[in-house]
Protein backbone atom coordinates (compact mmCIF):
# COMPACT_ATOMS: atom_id res chain seq x y z
CA UNK A 1 0.00 0.00 0.00
CA UNK A 2 1.44 2.73 -1.00
CA UNK A 3 1.69 6.48 0.96
CA UNK A 4 -0.98 8.21 -0.62
CA UNK A 5 -3.57 4.94 -0.04
CA UNK A 6 -2.33 4.89 3.47
CA UNK A 7 -3.20 8.33 4.09
CA UNK A 8 -6.43 8.51 2.81
CA UNK A 9 -7.44 5.34 4.49
CA UNK A 10 -6.12 7.40 7.88
CA UNK A 11 -8.17 10.23 7.00
CA UNK A 12 -11.05 8.69 5.67
CA UNK A 13 -13.95 9.96 7.70
CA UNK A 14 -12.46 13.12 7.85
CA UNK A 15 -12.39 13.60 4.40
CA UNK A 16 -16.48 12.15 3.95
CA UNK A 17 -17.43 14.47 6.26
CA UNK A 18 -15.34 17.65 4.56
CA UNK A 19 -16.80 16.27 1.10
CA UNK A 20 -20.36 16.72 2.53
CA UNK A 21 -19.70 20.00 3.99
CA UNK A 22 -18.41 20.82 0.73
CA UNK A 23 -21.87 19.61 -1.02
CA UNK A 24 -24.36 21.21 1.34
CA UNK A 25 -22.32 24.56 0.92
CA UNK A 26 -22.88 23.87 -2.80
CA UNK A 27 -27.03 22.86 -2.32
CA UNK A 28 -27.30 26.12 -0.21
CA UNK A 29 -26.05 28.62 -2.69
CA UNK A 30 -27.81 26.45 -5.46
CA UNK A 31 -31.27 27.11 -3.79
CA UNK A 32 -30.35 30.63 -3.24
CA UNK A 33 -29.59 31.40 -7.10
CA UNK A 34 -32.82 29.01 -8.41
CA UNK A 35 -35.00 31.10 -6.12
CA UNK A 36 -33.64 34.12 -6.54
CA UNK A 37 -32.68 34.95 -3.39
CA UNK A 38 -29.26 36.36 -4.26
CA UNK A 39 -31.09 39.57 -6.30
CA UNK A 40 -33.21 40.40 -2.79
CA UNK A 41 -31.44 43.67 -0.82
CA UNK A 42 -33.34 45.31 1.89
CA UNK A 43 -33.96 48.85 2.64
CA UNK A 44 -30.82 48.92 4.93
CA UNK A 45 -28.09 48.02 2.05
CA UNK A 46 -30.57 50.27 -0.71
CA UNK A 47 -30.15 53.51 1.11
CA UNK A 48 -27.54 53.30 3.74
CA UNK A 49 -24.70 50.46 2.93
CA UNK A 50 -24.93 50.57 -0.64
CA UNK A 51 -24.60 54.20 -1.18
CA UNK A 52 -21.56 54.97 1.71
CA UNK A 53 -19.80 51.93 -0.31
CA UNK A 54 -20.31 53.51 -3.13
CA UNK A 55 -18.85 56.68 -1.98
CA UNK A 56 -16.00 55.21 -0.39
CA UNK A 57 -14.81 52.76 -3.25
CA UNK A 58 -15.55 55.04 -6.70
CA UNK A 59 -15.82 59.05 -5.65
CA UNK A 60 -12.71 58.33 -3.14
CA UNK A 61 -15.12 59.82 -0.16
CA UNK A 62 -13.47 59.80 3.49
CA UNK A 63 -13.79 56.18 5.25
CA UNK A 64 -15.82 57.66 7.62
CA UNK A 65 -18.86 56.22 6.81
CA UNK A 66 -20.95 59.10 5.40
CA UNK A 67 -22.22 58.90 1.44
CA UNK A 68 -22.37 61.76 -0.83
CA UNK A 69 -25.71 63.57 -0.46
CA UNK A 70 -26.75 63.60 -4.19
CA UNK A 71 -25.57 60.12 -4.50
CA UNK A 72 -27.42 58.63 -1.63
CA UNK A 73 -30.52 60.06 -2.45
CA UNK A 74 -31.00 58.52 -5.97
CA UNK A 75 -30.99 55.33 -4.01
CA UNK A 76 -34.15 56.32 -2.49
CA UNK A 77 -36.58 55.55 -5.61
CA UNK A 78 -37.29 51.86 -5.52
CA UNK A 79 -39.08 52.31 -8.62
CA UNK A 80 -35.70 51.64 -10.32
CA UNK A 81 -33.51 48.40 -10.64
CA UNK A 82 -30.45 48.73 -8.47
CA UNK A 83 -28.51 46.94 -10.70
CA UNK A 84 -28.63 50.59 -13.33
CA UNK A 85 -28.68 52.75 -9.92
CA UNK A 86 -25.35 51.54 -8.95
CA UNK A 87 -23.83 51.67 -12.51
CA UNK A 88 -25.12 55.26 -13.03
CA UNK A 89 -24.35 55.93 -9.60
CA UNK A 90 -20.67 55.17 -10.58
CA UNK A 91 -19.77 57.18 -13.36
CA UNK A 92 -21.47 60.55 -12.05
CA UNK A 93 -19.46 63.51 -11.25
CA UNK A 94 -19.72 65.08 -7.95
CA UNK A 95 -18.58 68.17 -6.79
CA UNK A 96 -16.03 68.21 -3.36
CA UNK A 97 -19.59 70.39 -1.50
CA UNK A 98 -22.57 68.80 -2.11
CA UNK A 99 -23.38 67.53 1.19
CA UNK A 100 -23.06 64.48 3.63
CA UNK A 101 -25.75 61.67 3.84
CA UNK A 102 -25.86 60.07 7.49
CA UNK A 103 -26.44 56.87 8.38
CA UNK A 104 -28.96 57.54 11.21
CA UNK A 105 -29.79 55.20 14.17
CA UNK A 106 -27.69 51.84 12.86
CA UNK A 107 -25.20 50.03 12.54
CA UNK A 108 -22.61 51.93 9.92
CA UNK A 109 -20.38 48.73 9.80
CA UNK A 110 -22.64 47.09 7.10
CA UNK A 111 -21.25 49.74 4.53
CA UNK A 112 -17.63 47.61 5.18
CA UNK A 113 -19.55 44.17 4.25
CA UNK A 114 -20.75 46.12 0.30
CA UNK A 115 -17.65 47.93 -0.26
CA UNK A 116 -15.55 44.11 0.50
CA UNK A 117 -18.52 42.67 -1.82
CA UNK A 118 -17.66 45.00 -4.64
CA UNK A 119 -13.75 45.19 -4.80
CA UNK A 120 -13.70 41.58 -5.38
CA UNK A 121 -16.44 40.99 -7.25
CA UNK A 122 -17.82 44.15 -8.79
CA UNK A 123 -20.23 46.80 -8.13
CA UNK A 124 -23.36 44.22 -8.32
CA UNK A 125 -26.12 43.60 -6.34
CA UNK A 126 -25.48 39.78 -6.56
CA UNK A 127 -21.79 40.74 -5.58
CA UNK A 128 -23.42 40.78 -1.99
CA UNK A 129 -24.12 36.77 -2.02
CA UNK A 130 -20.69 36.27 -3.58
CA UNK A 131 -19.02 37.47 -0.73
CA UNK A 132 -20.94 35.55 1.86
CA UNK A 133 -20.35 32.96 -0.33
CA UNK A 134 -16.18 33.60 -0.18
CA UNK A 135 -16.65 34.56 3.60
CA UNK A 136 -18.96 30.98 4.54
CA UNK A 137 -16.13 29.24 2.36
CA UNK A 138 -13.32 30.98 4.28
CA UNK A 139 -15.39 30.05 7.90
CA UNK A 140 -15.71 26.55 6.88
CA UNK A 141 -11.79 26.08 5.63
CA UNK A 142 -10.67 27.48 9.02
CA UNK A 143 -12.43 24.94 10.80
CA UNK A 144 -11.73 22.05 8.88
CA UNK A 145 -8.22 22.73 9.23
CA UNK A 146 -8.71 23.26 12.99
CA UNK A 147 -10.58 20.39 14.08
CA UNK A 148 -9.45 17.52 11.16
CA UNK A 149 -8.62 15.51 13.84
CA UNK A 150 -11.93 15.38 15.18
CA UNK A 151 -14.33 13.68 12.96
CA UNK A 152 -16.86 14.86 15.75
CA UNK A 153 -16.22 18.53 15.10
CA UNK A 154 -16.64 17.80 11.50
CA UNK A 155 -20.36 17.01 12.02
CA UNK A 156 -21.14 20.59 13.20
CA UNK A 157 -20.65 22.24 10.16
CA UNK A 158 -23.00 19.57 8.28
CA UNK A 159 -25.79 20.03 10.81
CA UNK A 160 -25.48 23.52 10.44
CA UNK A 161 -25.52 23.90 7.11
CA UNK A 162 -28.46 21.40 6.31
CA UNK A 163 -30.22 23.75 8.88
CA UNK A 164 -29.53 27.18 6.83
CA UNK A 165 -30.33 24.81 3.44
CA UNK A 166 -33.94 24.22 5.03
CA UNK A 167 -33.91 27.73 6.17
CA UNK A 168 -33.34 29.04 2.55
CA UNK A 169 -36.31 26.93 1.03
CA UNK A 170 -38.94 29.07 3.02
CA UNK A 171 -37.45 32.70 2.56
CA UNK A 172 -38.82 32.89 -0.95
CA UNK A 173 -42.30 33.82 1.07
CA UNK A 174 -43.30 36.74 3.59
CA UNK A 175 -43.47 34.56 6.43
CA UNK A 176 -45.98 36.03 8.93
CA UNK A 177 -45.47 37.44 12.35
CA UNK A 178 -46.28 34.29 14.70
CA UNK A 179 -48.32 36.89 16.51
CA UNK A 180 -50.61 36.92 13.68
CA UNK A 181 -50.23 40.61 13.33
CA UNK A 182 -49.55 40.99 9.78
CA UNK A 183 -46.08 39.74 8.01
CA UNK A 184 -42.42 40.78 7.71
CA UNK A 185 -42.14 43.69 5.92
CA UNK A 186 -39.27 42.91 3.70
CA UNK A 187 -37.98 40.31 1.49
CA UNK A 188 -35.54 38.36 3.24
CA UNK A 189 -32.34 37.10 1.56
CA UNK A 190 -29.23 34.76 2.78
CA UNK A 191 -27.60 38.51 2.66
CA UNK A 192 -29.87 40.06 5.43
CA UNK A 193 -27.95 41.59 7.83
CA UNK A 194 -30.44 40.93 10.70
CA UNK A 195 -29.20 36.68 9.95
CA UNK A 196 -25.23 37.63 10.17
CA UNK A 197 -25.26 35.68 13.28
CA UNK A 198 -26.07 32.49 11.03
CA UNK A 199 -22.90 33.31 9.20
CA UNK A 200 -20.52 33.97 12.15
CA UNK A 201 -21.98 30.45 13.50
CA UNK A 202 -18.75 28.06 12.57
CA UNK A 203 -16.55 31.06 13.91
CA UNK A 204 -18.81 30.63 17.25
CA UNK A 205 -18.36 26.94 17.16
CA UNK A 206 -15.00 27.02 16.53
CA UNK A 207 -14.17 29.36 19.65
CA UNK A 208 -16.62 27.51 21.88
CA UNK A 209 -15.07 24.17 21.19
CA UNK A 210 -11.36 25.90 22.11
CA UNK A 211 -12.77 27.12 25.32
CA UNK A 212 -15.47 25.19 26.58
CA UNK A 213 -14.74 21.50 25.32
CA UNK A 214 -11.77 18.83 26.46
CA UNK A 215 -11.81 17.63 23.17
CA UNK A 216 -7.62 17.13 22.03
CA UNK A 217 -6.53 19.84 19.82
CA UNK A 218 -4.22 20.29 17.29
CA UNK A 219 -1.98 23.67 16.70
CA UNK A 220 -3.89 24.17 13.79
CA UNK A 221 -7.34 24.38 15.82
CA UNK A 222 -5.61 27.49 17.97
CA UNK A 223 -3.56 29.04 15.05
CA UNK A 224 -6.72 29.30 12.85
CA UNK A 225 -8.93 30.50 15.62
CA UNK A 226 -7.33 33.58 15.66
CA UNK A 227 -8.95 34.30 11.83
CA UNK A 228 -12.14 33.50 13.11
CA UNK A 229 -12.10 36.19 15.48
CA UNK A 230 -11.69 38.59 12.99
CA UNK A 231 -14.14 37.47 10.91
CA UNK A 232 -16.89 37.43 13.95
CA UNK A 233 -15.80 41.34 14.56
CA UNK A 234 -16.27 41.84 11.01
CA UNK A 235 -19.31 40.30 10.74
CA UNK A 236 -20.43 41.90 14.83
CA UNK A 237 -19.19 45.85 13.05
CA UNK A 238 -21.72 45.01 10.50
CA UNK A 239 -24.75 44.04 12.44
CA UNK A 240 -24.39 44.22 16.67
CA UNK A 241 -27.10 42.00 17.28
CA UNK A 242 -24.26 39.15 17.09
CA UNK A 243 -23.58 40.34 20.52
CA UNK A 244 -25.70 37.55 21.99
CA UNK A 245 -22.76 35.38 20.24
CA UNK A 246 -20.19 37.45 22.11
CA UNK A 247 -21.76 37.11 25.43
CA UNK A 248 -22.46 33.02 25.40
CA UNK A 249 -18.66 32.75 24.01
CA UNK A 250 -17.65 34.94 27.71
CA UNK A 251 -20.10 32.97 29.24
CA UNK A 252 -18.58 29.59 28.48
CA UNK A 253 -14.94 30.65 29.41
CA UNK A 254 -16.60 32.20 32.53
CA UNK A 255 -18.08 28.48 33.27
CA UNK A 256 -14.75 26.93 32.37
CA UNK A 257 -13.01 28.84 34.88
CA UNK A 258 -15.41 29.13 37.36
CA UNK A 259 -16.00 25.18 37.31
CA UNK A 260 -12.21 24.57 37.88
CA UNK A 261 -12.37 27.17 40.75
CA UNK A 262 -14.86 25.14 42.71
CA UNK A 263 -12.61 21.80 41.91
CA UNK A 264 -9.52 23.19 43.53
CA UNK A 265 -11.81 24.23 46.33
CA UNK A 266 -13.23 20.98 46.66
CA UNK A 267 -10.07 19.00 45.96
CA UNK A 268 -12.02 17.02 43.69
CA UNK A 269 -9.96 17.17 40.89
CA UNK A 270 -6.34 18.37 40.99
CA UNK A 271 -6.74 19.86 37.44
CA UNK A 272 -3.39 22.04 37.16
CA UNK A 273 -4.30 25.77 35.92
CA UNK A 274 -2.63 24.86 32.48
CA UNK A 275 -6.26 23.78 31.38
CA UNK A 276 -7.45 27.19 31.44
CA UNK A 277 -5.48 28.19 28.86
CA UNK A 278 -7.52 27.48 26.17
CA UNK A 279 -10.83 28.95 27.85
CA UNK A 280 -8.60 32.37 29.10
CA UNK A 281 -6.82 31.94 25.19
CA UNK A 282 -10.29 33.10 23.78
CA UNK A 283 -11.08 35.12 26.01
CA UNK A 284 -8.43 37.29 25.38
CA UNK A 285 -8.83 37.41 21.98
CA UNK A 286 -12.18 38.12 21.99
CA UNK A 287 -11.55 41.16 24.50
CA UNK A 288 -9.04 42.53 22.54
CA UNK A 289 -10.93 42.55 19.29
CA UNK A 290 -14.05 44.15 21.07
CA UNK A 291 -11.43 47.09 22.33
CA UNK A 292 -9.66 47.39 19.13
CA UNK A 293 -13.09 47.92 17.13
CA UNK A 294 -14.45 50.40 19.52
CA UNK A 295 -11.38 52.50 19.12
CA UNK A 296 -11.54 51.86 15.07
CA UNK A 297 -14.92 53.22 15.61
CA UNK A 298 -14.22 56.11 17.57
CA UNK A 299 -11.61 57.28 15.07
CA UNK A 300 -13.00 56.49 12.02
CA UNK A 301 -16.67 57.04 12.31
CA UNK A 302 -17.53 60.97 11.02
CA UNK A 303 -17.39 63.10 14.38
CA UNK A 304 -21.26 63.76 14.08
CA UNK A 305 -21.88 60.52 14.74
CA UNK A 306 -20.75 60.04 18.18
CA UNK A 307 -22.73 63.68 18.98
CA UNK A 308 -26.68 63.58 17.24
CA UNK A 309 -26.96 60.98 14.83
CA UNK A 310 -27.39 58.65 17.51
CA UNK A 311 -26.06 54.87 17.58
CA UNK A 312 -28.06 51.84 17.05
CA UNK A 313 -31.45 51.61 18.42
CA UNK A 314 -32.18 49.21 20.96
CA UNK A 315 -35.38 50.32 23.09
CA UNK A 316 -37.29 51.36 20.55
CA UNK A 317 -37.14 47.27 19.28
CA UNK A 318 -37.43 46.23 23.12
CA UNK A 319 -41.11 48.00 23.19
CA UNK A 320 -42.08 46.93 19.25
CA UNK A 321 -41.90 43.44 21.36
CA UNK A 322 -44.31 44.06 24.11
CA UNK A 323 -46.93 43.91 21.19
CA UNK A 324 -46.50 40.19 21.74
CA UNK A 325 -48.53 40.38 25.11
CA UNK A 326 -52.25 41.07 24.39
CA UNK A 327 -52.83 43.20 27.59
CA UNK A 328 -49.88 45.20 26.92
CA UNK A 329 -50.67 45.60 23.53
CA UNK A 330 -53.77 47.58 24.32
CA UNK A 331 -52.42 48.51 27.38
CA UNK A 332 -49.99 50.56 26.33
CA UNK A 333 -51.04 50.65 23.05
CA UNK A 334 -48.80 48.86 20.74
CA UNK A 335 -51.48 47.45 18.40
CA UNK A 336 -49.02 46.21 15.73
CA UNK A 337 -45.02 45.06 16.23
CA UNK A 338 -43.75 47.62 14.28
CA UNK A 339 -42.17 51.25 13.81
CA UNK A 340 -44.44 53.34 13.44
CA UNK A 341 -46.61 51.83 16.49
CA UNK A 342 -43.27 52.23 18.50
CA UNK A 343 -42.37 55.70 17.28
CA UNK A 344 -46.18 56.72 18.53
CA UNK A 345 -45.96 55.57 21.72
CA UNK A 346 -42.64 57.09 22.80
CA UNK A 347 -43.34 60.57 21.24
CA UNK A 348 -46.75 60.27 23.03
CA UNK A 349 -45.38 59.90 26.26
CA UNK A 350 -43.22 62.87 26.09
CA UNK A 351 -46.51 64.78 24.66
CA UNK A 352 -47.96 63.72 28.23
CA UNK A 353 -44.41 64.89 30.18
CA UNK A 354 -43.96 68.40 28.06
CA UNK A 355 -47.64 69.74 26.62
CA UNK A 356 -45.43 72.41 24.73
CA UNK A 357 -43.76 69.80 22.74
CA UNK A 358 -43.50 70.44 19.40
CA UNK A 359 -45.65 68.00 17.13
CA UNK A 360 -44.24 69.57 14.27
CA UNK A 361 -40.54 67.98 14.87
CA UNK A 362 -41.54 65.31 16.84
CA UNK A 363 -43.79 62.88 15.02
CA UNK A 364 -43.47 60.11 13.46
CA UNK A 365 -43.11 60.93 10.01
CA UNK A 366 -40.65 63.02 11.14
CA UNK A 367 -38.84 60.12 12.97
CA UNK A 368 -38.96 57.61 9.71
CA UNK A 369 -37.77 60.67 7.54
CA UNK A 370 -34.59 61.05 9.63
CA UNK A 371 -33.95 57.94 8.77
CA UNK A 372 -33.24 58.87 4.84
CA UNK A 373 -31.78 62.11 5.32
CA UNK A 374 -34.74 64.48 5.22
CA UNK A 375 -34.75 65.82 7.96
CA UNK A 376 -33.08 66.13 11.63
CA UNK A 377 -34.36 63.99 14.82
CA UNK A 378 -32.90 63.91 18.06
CA UNK A 379 -32.60 59.89 17.98
CA UNK A 380 -30.82 60.04 21.49
CA UNK A 381 -33.30 61.70 23.25
CA UNK A 382 -35.87 59.56 21.98
CA UNK A 383 -33.56 56.74 22.74
CA UNK A 384 -33.58 57.82 26.40
CA UNK A 385 -37.49 58.24 26.74
CA UNK A 386 -37.75 54.67 25.28
CA UNK A 387 -35.58 53.31 27.88
CA UNK A 388 -37.85 55.21 30.38
CA UNK A 389 -41.02 54.09 29.46
CA UNK A 390 -39.81 50.31 28.72
CA UNK A 391 -38.62 50.05 32.53
CA UNK A 392 -41.53 51.95 33.90
CA UNK A 393 -43.78 49.08 32.16
CA UNK A 394 -41.85 46.40 34.27
CA UNK A 395 -42.69 48.71 36.89
CA UNK A 396 -46.65 49.22 36.86
CA UNK A 397 -46.65 45.56 34.74
CA UNK A 398 -44.31 42.89 36.28
CA UNK A 399 -46.36 40.18 35.63
CA UNK A 400 -47.23 40.96 32.77
CA UNK A 401 -43.82 41.56 31.56
CA UNK A 402 -42.70 38.22 32.69
CA UNK A 403 -45.19 36.83 30.79
CA UNK A 404 -44.75 38.51 27.73
CA UNK A 405 -41.09 36.89 28.19
CA UNK A 406 -41.63 33.92 29.63
CA UNK A 407 -44.72 32.67 27.80
CA UNK A 408 -45.57 34.52 25.02
CA UNK A 409 -42.55 35.18 23.11
CA UNK A 410 -41.37 32.02 23.67
CA UNK A 411 -44.66 30.55 22.07
CA UNK A 412 -44.38 32.71 19.10
CA UNK A 413 -41.18 31.44 18.52
CA UNK A 414 -42.28 27.99 18.54
CA UNK A 415 -45.08 28.77 16.27
CA UNK A 416 -42.38 30.58 14.06
CA UNK A 417 -40.53 27.21 14.02
CA UNK A 418 -43.70 25.16 13.30
CA UNK A 419 -45.17 27.36 10.58
CA UNK A 420 -41.24 27.07 8.54
CA UNK A 421 -40.93 23.17 9.95
CA UNK A 422 -45.07 22.25 8.07
CA UNK A 423 -44.00 24.10 4.64
CA UNK A 424 -40.75 22.40 4.73
CA UNK A 425 -42.77 19.13 5.01
CA UNK A 426 -44.90 20.47 2.50
CA UNK A 427 -42.03 21.26 0.29
CA UNK A 428 -40.49 17.99 -0.04
CA UNK A 429 -43.57 16.09 -0.03
CA UNK A 430 -44.87 17.70 -3.37
CA UNK A 431 -41.07 17.79 -4.54
CA UNK A 432 -40.52 21.52 -4.53
CA UNK A 433 -37.67 21.53 -2.54
CA UNK A 434 -34.74 19.35 -4.84
CA UNK A 435 -31.77 20.75 -3.06
CA UNK A 436 -32.91 20.09 0.67
CA UNK A 437 -33.97 16.61 -0.28
CA UNK A 438 -30.50 15.88 -2.06
CA UNK A 439 -29.44 17.83 1.57
CA UNK A 440 -31.15 15.24 3.68
CA UNK A 441 -29.91 11.92 1.61
CA UNK A 442 -26.24 13.38 2.34
CA UNK A 443 -26.49 14.42 5.89
CA UNK A 444 -28.17 11.03 6.45
CA UNK A 445 -24.84 9.29 5.19
CA UNK A 446 -22.96 11.77 7.90
CA UNK A 447 -25.17 10.69 10.91
CA UNK A 448 -24.51 6.93 9.37
CA UNK A 449 -20.84 7.72 9.44
CA UNK A 450 -20.74 9.04 12.44
CA UNK A 451 -22.63 6.45 14.52
CA UNK A 452 -21.22 3.66 12.93
CA UNK A 453 -17.66 4.81 14.12
CA UNK A 454 -19.33 5.95 17.51
CA UNK A 455 -20.22 2.17 18.35
CA UNK A 456 -16.35 1.32 17.88
CA UNK A 457 -14.74 4.05 19.33
CA UNK A 458 -16.08 5.24 22.24
CA UNK A 459 -13.72 8.51 22.83
CA UNK A 460 -15.61 9.76 19.79
CA UNK A 461 -18.83 9.28 21.56
CA UNK A 462 -17.47 10.90 24.47
CA UNK A 463 -16.29 13.66 22.44
CA UNK A 464 -19.97 14.27 20.59
CA UNK A 465 -21.29 14.41 24.26
CA UNK A 466 -19.08 17.08 24.59
CA UNK A 467 -20.03 18.86 21.60
CA UNK A 468 -23.62 18.82 22.42
CA UNK A 469 -23.32 19.98 25.88
CA UNK A 470 -21.96 23.51 23.82
CA UNK A 471 -24.76 23.58 21.82
CA UNK A 472 -26.90 22.81 24.66
CA UNK A 473 -25.32 26.40 26.23
CA UNK A 474 -25.61 27.86 23.16
CA UNK A 475 -29.32 27.51 22.42
CA UNK A 476 -30.38 29.17 25.22
CA UNK A 477 -28.27 32.67 24.18
CA UNK A 478 -29.66 32.02 20.86
CA UNK A 479 -32.94 32.90 21.34
CA UNK A 480 -31.74 36.08 23.15
CA UNK A 481 -31.98 38.56 19.82
CA UNK A 482 -36.30 37.11 19.51
CA UNK A 483 -36.88 37.42 23.14
CA UNK A 484 -35.44 40.68 23.72
CA UNK A 485 -36.81 42.03 20.51
CA UNK A 486 -39.84 40.22 18.32
CA UNK A 487 -39.52 36.61 17.53
CA UNK A 488 -39.25 36.62 13.45
CA UNK A 489 -37.49 34.50 10.80
CA UNK A 490 -34.46 36.88 10.76
CA UNK A 491 -33.81 36.80 14.54
CA UNK A 492 -34.52 33.00 15.55
CA UNK A 493 -32.67 31.66 12.76
CA UNK A 494 -29.46 31.13 14.74
CA UNK A 495 -31.51 28.95 17.08
CA UNK A 496 -33.19 26.89 14.54
CA UNK A 497 -29.88 26.06 13.26
CA UNK A 498 -28.55 25.09 16.67
CA UNK A 499 -31.44 23.16 17.31
CA UNK A 500 -31.52 20.63 14.34
CA UNK A 501 -27.56 20.35 14.98
CA UNK A 502 -28.47 19.41 18.22
CA UNK A 503 -30.90 17.06 17.21
CA UNK A 504 -28.37 15.56 14.19
CA UNK A 505 -26.21 14.93 17.85
CA UNK A 506 -29.18 13.50 19.93
CA UNK A 507 -29.77 11.09 16.93
CA UNK A 508 -26.16 9.78 17.19
CA UNK A 509 -25.75 9.65 20.97
CA UNK A 510 -29.26 7.53 20.96
CA UNK A 511 -28.52 5.27 17.87
CA UNK A 512 -25.04 4.04 19.76
CA UNK A 513 -26.92 3.43 23.27
CA UNK A 514 -29.37 1.57 21.58
CA UNK A 515 -27.69 -0.38 18.95
CA UNK A 516 -24.46 -2.18 20.93
CA UNK A 517 -21.07 -1.67 19.68
CA UNK A 518 -19.93 -5.28 17.96
CA UNK A 519 -17.62 -6.96 19.32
Amino acid sequence: MGWCARCVRANALALVLTAITAALATLLFATERRLGLDQRVSTRYRFHAIPVALSMLYHHQPHDYTAIRPLAMRFQDPARALDDEIRDSIHVNYADDEGRYFWVADDRGLADFVLASFALFGPHVSSLSDFLLALLVLTLVLYTLGYWRTPAALLLPITVLFGWLALAQVLIDRLPFPNAQGCWGEEVALTESRMFDVLALVSVLHLAILAGSRIPLTPFAWATAIPQVALLLFLYHARSSLGWQYLALFSIVALRVARWGVQRIRHVDHTPLQTLNRPLLVGLLLGISLFGLKQYQHWVYHRHYTQEYGQRTFWHNALMGLAFHPALRMELPMAYCDDRNAVDLVLGRMAEADPALDRNQWNWQAALNSLGNHNRFDWNRYESTARSIYFTVWRDHPGEMVECYALHKPLAVWRQVRLIASRLARGLVRGRMPELFIGLIVVSLALGAITVMSRRDPPLRNQMQSLARLMGILIPFSLIPGLAFYPAVTTVACFMLLAVSLAGFGTVLIATRIVPPPR
